[in-house]
């Protein structure tokens, strides 16, 4: 018995605790049967919880164990993913996929499940959410209550396969798929214009799934974050005088929607409509007593930022672009 690891009363020469040394009813001499022997010096309370491993139910700890000693620790018969896969031979194979996960690729099935008995279903051997923290324990940021609705309920396998995927970070499928099972109503039918990462399935490229602080669980406030792709706004920004105040603040989606819209730029409203919310509906002020109203105000105005005062259009009839509209109109 010259093994890594040894049953204490095979390796202390106690034949006699397992085996009767004259005779038995039982093969080999045994003092009990099954289970019953191994709990006369095992304590019950790790194998009687609310769900019980069939084997160590059918009192078969000797499926797992050898009795005397072994090179595997716990006094196993293989190494512990192959005792597991001896029985699993499904969940084997449901493993052999692009990503798996580090414990299981490891072999480390009791990283996550108990071998014997456990309170809750599959064998696990805390609450998911606890389980996926003592690893993964830089997910937990933001606040409470205010991450995404499975991230808050510990639901990470509504998004992620605790074993094996062909999708990046175990996703139980493609992002888009996963997202839309839940925000149908986001779908793009009767909007003419969709934004592009979100036509591409790629809402990560601005939501984190998890908890970001940031509403709508943007991973960046909006302005910045929308400015990492619009190169063409941001130098805009930082090189005129003059900037619309919505567009200096980062609050993008106060004109434009994120996701889908029926009008061009993604605008909440056609043309005009947009600038309405703010500017009072049909103001004449320097228009003359000219009714403005749902007029493309972008024909003059500049929507983001300008070297001239009203965001005034760089390419304007010549009086006009300097304001001097009294020079023609009376």
């Amino acid at each position: 018995m010259g093994k890594a690891y040894r049953h204490t009363p095979a390796d202390k020469g106690d034949c006699t605790g397992c085996h009767e040394p004259h005779s038995s009813n039982l093969e080999k001499g045994l003092r009990a049967e099954g289970s019953a022997l191994c709990l006369r010096c095992h304590e019950s309370a790790p194998f009687t919880k609310a769900r019980v491993h069939a084997p160590v139910k059918d009192g078969a700890c000797l499926d797992c164990h050898d009795a005397h000693s072994s090179d595997n620790k716990g006094v196993l018969k293989a190494p512990e993913v192959e005792q597991c896969y001896s029985c699993h031979p499904k969940q084997q194979m449901r493993f052999d996929k692009v990503n798996v996960h580090t414990p299981v690729r490891l072999g480390q099935c009791v990283s996550c499940h108990s071998p014997h008995s456990a309170q809750r279903r599959d064998l696990l051997s805390d609450t998911r959410e606890k389980l996926c923290f003592n690893c993964h324990g830089d997910m937990k940021v933001g606040s409470a209550g205010k991450g995404h609705d499975p991230f808050n309920k510990g639901d990470c396998e509504t998004c992620h396969d605790s074993h094996a995927s062909d999708q990046d970070f175990h996703l139980v499928s493609p992002v888009s798929d996963i997202c839309s099972r839940c925000h149908d109503r986001l779908a793009t039918q009767d909007q003419t214009t969709v934004h592009e990462p979100f036509a591409g399935g790629q809402c990560t490229a601005c939501h984190t799934p998890h908890d970001s602080g940031v509403r709508q669980r943007l991973n960046r406030p909006p302005g910045p974050l929308c400015l990492s792709c619009h190169e063409g706004v941001k130098d805009s920004l930082e090189s005129s005088k003059h900037r619309h105040k919505p567009a200096q603040d980062g609050d993008c989606l106060s004109c434009h929607k994120g996701h889908a819209s029926k009008t061009p730029g993604l605008l909440t409203a056609p043309g005009g409509k947009v600038c309405e919310t703010c500017h009072a509906k049909g103001k004449t002020g320097n228009h003359r007593g000219v009714d403005n109203s749902g007029s493309d105000c972008s024909g003059c105005h500049a929507p983001h930022a300008a070297q001239t005062k009203a965001l005034l259009q760089p390419v304007l009839h010549g009086p006009f672009k300097e304001g001097a509209c009294s020079d023609c109109h009376k």
